[in-house]
């Protein structure tokens, strides 16, 4: 039963994946040169390998045949580990060329036209970036093709973060303690050998942030004293942020527009999109988060936990986004922490900058028969403006 592979448990597929893409090359490094390192133990890790190795390239496959959802792709990365770990494994780099098919797969169903990751959840997009750029790093290529990629996310990545750090938390999105710009830039770096990655992360996070994820994957890094001039030519000379002030990522439906790139300036995401892609999206159409002045000020509430019961439902739910509701309803039934019900179409239309305000606009439908329309309006620096214009309403629809 390959859904036995889904549920938490030491054999499920993603822990599988991890444990081939992190944990395993820090035990390998570390002991290779130990004296409990001995034939007979050797023999033992490659039988457990190898039984990892199984589960990757024969269950991961069933239980995501479609290859759009971010534990294929850290499965897939194990599986390519495991392979580079253990090289007699796979003797004719059979197990590898499937591993980098299937990567490949990854991102050309995860990717979007714009460069967002699929879910739609910033810190999500984050991670999957990492993984991604990890695949290159572990090939030790530079495919300029996926690296043209890599780069349009990255993009996104930055997009997707507020003027005052941390990511934009939309969906199941962590804010400023996990999966923020450092770690696909560092991965990047890694990747590219690039300082400049790890100088643009820097104008938006703390030191202490890249510090952390640095530490956390320095037993990747085969040259030491590169990474160590690196880092100080980017604490040293902070990369400009050159890209547009305005991003629609029609595909996901999000929009994230600011008046600059500077911490003080304003920062704004809005995200209407209906259906769902998938169940780390939440209950919120036309849900905006608002920084200035360097302090978030209209907040999304982001991820705070998975585990079912009233806080997931809470954190999901329609009331506790910056939108508007019908009679307090939820835009569409929530059944349990990873299952919606039937839900109508709301979509942001457009985006649309003008010489002194830039204006986002989105019909919300999940509430038919009433009809809305809301529109954001961004002055500039001297207002933000939320207009609903909400028609078909009747003494039968609101009580």
């Amino acid at each position: 039963n390959s859904e036995a592979f889904k549920v938490c448990s030491p054999w499920r597929a993603l822990e599988t994946g991890i444990r081939g893409a992190t944990s395993w090359p820090i035990i390998m490094r570390s002991i290779a040169c130990s004296p409990w390192c001995t034939p007979a133990f050797i023999e033992k890790t490659k039988q457990s390998a190898n039984q990892h190795m199984k589960i990757l390239e024969t269950i991961s496959p069933v239980l995501w045949p479609n290859a759009d959802h971010n534990h294929y792709l850290i499965d897939q990365t194990g599986l390519l580990s495991f392979t580079l770990l253990f090289p007699d494994l796979d003797p004719n780099h059979v197990r590898r060329q499937k591993a980098c098919k299937e990567l490949d797969r990854c991102l050309l169903a995860q990717c979007t036209e714009e460069g967002g990751q699929i879910e739609g959840s910033p810190s999500y997009h984050n991670a999957c970036l990492f993984w991604f750029a990890f695949r290159e790093y572990l090939e030790k290529r530079q495919d300029s093709t996926i690296m043209e990629t890599l780069n349009k996310m990255f993009v996104y990545s930055i997009q997707s973060t507020r003027n005052c750090g941390g990511c934009f938390p939309i969906g199941d999105s962590h804010c400023e303690d996990k999966e923020t710009l450092a770690l696909p830039a560092f991965a990047l770096y890694l990747a590219s050998g690039k300082y400049e990655y790890l100088s643009k992360a820097l104008h938006f996070i703390p030191t202490e942030t890249m510090d952390a994820v640095i530490a956390d994957n320095i037993f990747r890094c085969d040259d030491l004293e590169k990474l160590f001039e690196d880092y100080a030519k980017a604490l040293e000379h902070q990369e400009h942020i050159d890209i547009p002030l305005v991003s629609f990522q029609k595909t996901l439906g999000e929009a994230f527009i600011r008046t600059g790139w500077e911490k003080q300036d304003i920062s704004l995401a809005v995200i209407c999109k209906s259906p769902v892609q998938n169940r780390h999206a939440h209950m919120d159409p036309g849900s905006i988060d608002f920084s200035a002045f360097g302090k978030p000020l209209i907040v999304d509430p982001g991820i705070y936990t998975y585990k079912e019961g009233i806080d997931r439902y809470h954190f999901k739910s329609t009331l506790w986004h910056n939108t508007v509701t019908i009679n307090q309803k939820d835009a569409w039934e929530y059944i349990s922490s990873w299952k919606y019900g039937e839900q109508k179409q709301s979509r942001l239309e457009r985006v649309q900058s003008f010489p002194s305000y830039t204006m986002a606009q989105m019909t919300i439908g999940n509430y038919a028969p009433v009809s809305i329309i809301r529109t954001i309006v961004l002055e500039e620096q001297r207002y933000l403006l939320v207009i609903d214009d909400v028609s078909h309403l009747s003494n039968d629809v609101v009580d």
